[in-house]
């Protein structure tokens, strides 16, 4: 039997549902405040029997769902890693939170009428749960986890949403931010991380390449660690490293004991568990050093730590048997006979407070400011180890969130301006943890992790400029096409369809750990200029778009209008950063009417171009005429945008280098006063007001490689790069 029963609230109805043949009452609430586009779903479940059942909710569960006349057209988010947002909406799609799911949530949009429905989880206690959608119009949120209820108790469910409405997945992305935030204390970037435009991972060089560089036998040139000083043979020769590539932070593995005295340097198999600083390259003493270096040449160095991985030699388990701390996937999982290392349940208390300590610890011995824990990007895992005494195998995702906030605590008693990365992206992971890698393609349009929560950063490991500047990324390379990330068959076969697909644009890759052979381009510059749009991370829900390109041309462009409190930023152009033949005329979505002017920059040669806004009847239009570009649009308090010359600073060692700096015109603007700093090389003045002219005097004994310009105060912040060659270099070679 059932009834409906208003509620004494305005807007609240109650569907009482009785099923005596098992002895349940349900009660489902639903609340729709005056003029929400969101009704408010919660349910309760009774026992109303005589002896204990148990019970599993799917909360809502809705099918024969479409939009439009054409559901099949429908499309939808598929949320894996950052996100992506055009997986065919009734398709087999979802998966476990916090696993295959990075966010409670889930939408489906038809792009011809512009509808949207959309489904939150609004559960603060991150309950189990699956999202998901099917063919024919099948969603729903499903809690798997069996609730045992005696005679007379009860269970209620986490509240859901239900949103219909216009627009696209962005509008519950929005609406899940703003209760997420409300909801949760979250971890923002301290400020060092604005100066972050360019990230990379690296490896030590190994003890035999070590070896051989101290007896003066050979030159290592291990992962980005080329030097054109020499090589490494000490921590302390890190700054040498740094500067031969343009990376503000570098994360660095294969630098614990342990690759000593296994000889063990690869990419499994490799972790030990204790992570002290190798002897060969001079122990914690060394690395403080070399820390200490690289700060004082502008860059910043972080750490790698597996949080898994463990060496069945490590001493960590010295008088314990490692199968007993071993995660056990499945109830039959065994150790195999040639294995020489495990994966640890991250429930082990030990594990826990020796992992939390380690950070601490390196931290305090090193004096950097990242650690990253690889391995650590799905928070949802089983165990079946019975050492272990799981209350279910499937309730791991409070353990492992209790690991995040030991190693946070641990991280923050040292420092707290430091910051923990993960591997993956989950959005509940941010309650601890900065950020973690950008691994999976989003596509053209904004990833739903990171706009749904802006205060979790993500640093590029396989995006490149393009990319980087459509998500607000730190790029790990200079290519402006992305390296990895998009759909394989395998992936495909495991997830289903969803994921998106490599640009026709692209040029051919000669395998997928090059880079494809693109323009190089320089956003990681630009990104430190508008970090002010980038952390803030609101761009419009609808992108720009070019009314003139074709359908196929539509799929190789993408735009992003950037909105914050100072400026609005355009960055769009081909996803490959092939110049147009001719000027394209790119609609804007929405504009301040206190914005007068435009400047394009060409993310390519950072040069300028003045831009007409044209406001019509049919909307907001500016011209582009680069590859990718970057357009400031100012409001009349954005501080002004510092000009340099555009062409490459490159100086001889014991020589001095003449910068012209000056600033766009922007009225009711009096000439900026600005700070002038290239750490490691002697600029005057320290300080001017501009124009000016920034000397930048180096000495003979200058290490050769790449200087960072930076330009602050009065401004936006400027970046450049700047190289010392040797004072050897033939004339013909020399600047």
């Amino acid at each position: 039997t059932s009834r409906f029963v208003r509620g004494p609230q305005e807007g609240r109805l109650t569907l009482e549902l009785v099923d005596a043949a098992h002895g349940l009452r349900f009660e489902l609430d639903a609340t729709l405040p005056d003029g929400d586009c969101a009704l408010d779903l919660d349910l309760t479940i009774r026992n109303t029997g005589t002896a204990p059942t148990c019970v599993m909710a799917a909360i809502p569960h809705l099918t024969g769902l479409g939009l439009g006349s054409d559901p099949a057209a429908n499309l939808g988010v598929r949320l894996r890693d950052v996100g992506q947002s055009r997986a065919p909406a009734w398709s087999l799609q979802g998966g476990v939170y916090t696993r295959d799911w990075s966010m409670p949530w889930n939408a489906v949009y038809d792009p011809a009428t512009k509808g949207t429905l959309g489904m939150i989880a609004l559960d603060e206690s991150i309950r189990n749960k699956i999202l998901r959608r099917w063919p024919g119009g099948g969603m729903e949120i499903f809690y798997f986890d069996k609730v045992r209820l005696a005679p007379g108790a009860a269970a209620s469910f986490p509240t859901s949403q239900l949103l219909v409405t216009s627009g696209d997945w962005k509008v519950t992305a929005r609406r899940y931010r703003e209760w997420f935030a409300a909801t949760f204390s979250l971890r923002h970037p301290p400020a060092w991380f604005a100066e972050i435009g360019s990230y990379s991972g690296a490896w030590i060089p190994g003890p035999k390449e070590v070896a051989a560089a101290q007896a003066n036998q050979a030159r290592p040139v291990p992962q980005a660690t080329a030097t054109p000083a020499g090589p490494i043979t000490s921590f302390a020769d890190l700054p040498r490293a740094y500067l031969g590539g343009r990376f503000d932070l570098q994360e660095w593995a294969q630098y614990w004991q342990g690759v000593v005295t296994t000889g063990h340097v690869d990419a499994f198999d490799h972790c030990d568990g204790i992570y002290e600083f190798r002897s060969d390259l001079g122990g914690a003493a060394a690395m403080r050093r070399g820390v200490a270096g690289v700060e004082r040449i502008g860059r910043h160095l972080g750490l790698y730590i597996g949080a898994k991985t463990v060496r069945l030699d490590s001493d960590f388990f010295r008088g314990r048997d490692p199968r007993a701390a071993m995660a056990m996937e499945t109830p039959d999982a065994t150790l195999r006979p040639d294995a020489k290392s495990i994966w640890m349940c991250l429930s082990d208390e030990a594990w826990q407070d020796h992992l939390a300590q380690t950070c601490g610890r390196l931290l305090r011995e090193s004096g950097a400011q990242y650690i990253r824990l690889d391995e650590l990007g799905e928070l949802f895992e089983t165990c079946h180890n019975p050492a272990h005494h799981h209350a279910s195998p499937y309730d791991l995702v409070p353990c492992k969130l209790e690991l995040l906030r030991k190693v946070r605590a641990a991280m923050d008693a040292v420092d707290p301006d430091s910051m923990l990365f993960t591997e993956g992206g989950v959005d509940v992971m941010n309650l601890h943890a900065n950020g973690s890698l950008g691994i999976w393609n989003a596509g053209a349009d904004i990833a739903p992790l990171r706009l749904a929560v802006p205060s979790y950063q993500g640093l590029a490991y396989h995006y490149g400029q393009v990319d980087s500047a459509l998500q607000g990324f730190a790029p790990a390379g200079s290519s402006a096409c992305t390296r990895q990330g998009f759909v394989t068959e395998h992936h495909e076969s495991i997830w289903g369809v969803g994921l998106e697909r490599k640009p026709t644009c692209y040029p051919p890759q000669a395998d997928e750990w090059t880079w494809p052979p693109a323009a190089d381009l320089q956003w990681d510059l630009l990104r430190v200029t508008f970090q002010e749009a980038m952390l803030a991370c609101d761009p419009t829900d609808e992108n720009p778009t070019v009314p003139a390109l074709d359908a196929r041309d539509h799929d190789d462009w993408a735009g992003r209008l950037w909105r914050s409190p100072r400026y609005w930023l355009l960055t769009c152009g081909n996803r490959a950063a092939v110049k147009p033949a001719r000027a394209l005329r790119v609609r804007l979505p929405d504009l301040p009417t206190d914005v007068a002017q435009a400047l394009e920059i060409d993310t390519e040669t950072l040069q300028t171009r003045p831009v007409v806004i044209e406001r019509t009847a049919d909307g907001t239009f500016v011209d582009t005429v680069f590859g990718f570009s970057a357009v400031l649009l100012p409001r009349p308090d954005c501080p002004p945008l510092v000009l340099a010359d555009p062409r490459p600073l490159v100086c001889r060692a014991g020589q001095s280098l003449e910068v012209g700096l000056s600033s766009w015109p922007m009225p009711n603007h009096t000439p900026p006063h600005v700070r002038i700093d290239v750490p490691g090389i002697e600029a005057s003045p320290r300080q001017a007001d501009l124009p000016a002219t920034a000397a930048i005097q180096t000495t003979k004994g200058t290490v050769p490689g790449h200087y960072v310009l930076r330009v602050t105060g009065d401004c936006l912040p400027l970046k450049r790069w700047l190289e010392v060659v040797p004072a050897s270099v033939p004339q013909s070679q020399s600047p």
